[in-house]
Parts: structure tokens; sequence; C-alpha cells
């Protein structure tokens, strides 16, 4: 049964629903058999002579993937401490910044998992991506806090402005870049301000410096950067 990741960081089980088309390898995971099932519970593997891989079909609010390795689950139930690179197969990048999230590693390693992936990626691709994760987690502070009065209100909305500001200033930072370039060096110049100027009074320290290294990974990223027209 899949693992879905709700937009609240939650993990629940839940029926599959239909794949969707042009899916391929977005990005690669270095983890323990026993890390990955501590967060999204039983892998799909049949301990039987033609099982041929492992993997965890998941669902994230940025679309379904799968976290497969070609290890069959004899390998991990004998050794689920080794550490192992797992695929993460997906129509899209957007699915990279929740399975990282969930993981602990967060989403600063999710723009150097594509590193080595066959299908390419460009860095605008996974600026989106992550972008559209501070929209979708910003949406849902602000949902749950209208259909819960008995939330502390303070802390839900200086989450709320921390997760908004992010996306903003991302998109602020990208306003007049047009060269790949321009690109890293204004994600650089922006995890520098955002260092320096620090977290405000009330909110997520952890969050905060979550988004800094997230955004100097984005800018490092190794990838073949080419910005849309």
């Amino acid at each position: 049964m899949p693992a879905v990741i709700r937009a609240d960081l939650s993990v629940v089980s839940s029926p599959p629903s239909a794949s969707a088309p042009g899916w391929a390898v977005r990005g690669l995971v270095t983890a323990s058999f026993r890390t990955l099932t501590a967060v999204f519970r039983s892998p799909d593997f049949g301990i039987d002579a033609i099982e041929d891989c492992t993997l965890w079909q998941l669902e994230t609010p940025g679309g379904r993937a799968q976290l497969a390795s070609q290890h069959t689950g004899t390998h991990f139930l004998s050794a689920p401490d080794s550490a192992t690179t797992w695929m993460v197969q997906a129509s899209s990048f957007d699915v990279l910044p929740w399975i990282f999230q969930a993981l602990p590693e967060g989403t600063a390693s999710f723009p150097r998992s594509t590193r080595d992936i066959a299908v390419g990626a460009d860095r605008m691709a996974l600026i989106r991506a992550y972008r559209r994760f501070l929209r979708k987690r910003a949406d849902t502070v602000a949902f749950r806090t209208a259909g819960n009065p008995r939330l502390p209100l303070s802390e839900e909305v200086a989450l709320w402005r921390q997760l908004v500001s992010a996306h903003q200033a991302l998109g602020r930072a990208l306003y007049l870049a047009v060269t790949p370039q321009d690109v890293a060096a204004a994600l650089q110049q922006l995890a520098d301000r955002l260092e320096k100027t620090g977290h405000e009074p009330g909110s997520d320290a952890a969050l905060h410096g979550e988004i800094v290294a997230t955004v100097r990974a984005l800018a490092a990223a190794d990838c073949d950067q080419q910005v849309p027209a």
C-alpha cells in the first residue's frame, strides 16, 4: 500500500491511484532500508524466487513517485543498515522536496540528488519544484489554522509567514536573472542575505536554517542549467 506524504508533512498509508505518464528517474536517494521503513513503512517486495526489486509507491503533494532499488527483499532483510542508492521515479521533479523533507537529510539534499541522473535537470525546474513545495506548505498551514481555532495562532501565523516569505524571496531573486550564471548568483546572494538577517522572533529557527541551506544547494546544483524563454 502506498505511503502518502501530506502537505502537513505527515505520512500515512492509502490505496494506490493511477500511474502518471512520462515517468523517469528524477533523483537518487542514499539511505538504508531501515531508515526508509521507519518513514514509509513496508515496501513492495515478495520474499520468493522471482522477486527482482524493492520499491515504495509514494503519493506526494507534488505527484506520484516510486522509490526503487534493484536489490531484493532478501538482501535488505539480511543487511537493513547498509547504505543503498535508491531511484526516485516520477513524472516531474516536484516530488523531490517532499520525499527529502520526510527523510533525515531534509530539503537541502534534493538539488544534489539530480546530479547523476540520465534524464538531466535544469536549475529552474528544481527552483520551481521548491517554490511549489513552499507554497503548498503555506496553504496547508493557512487551511489548518482556519479550521481549528484551538491551535496556537501566533505560532501558525509565524510559520505561514516564513513559508510565504521564502516563496516570494525566491521569486524576487530570480526576477532579473537571464543567464544560468545570473540565476546561481541570485540564489547565492539570497542565501547570504537570509543567513545574515536571521529569522524573525517567534519563527522556527530550524525551518529558517533549512530554507537557507536549500537555497544554497539550489545555487550550487551541478546540472545542465537552461533558463526557459
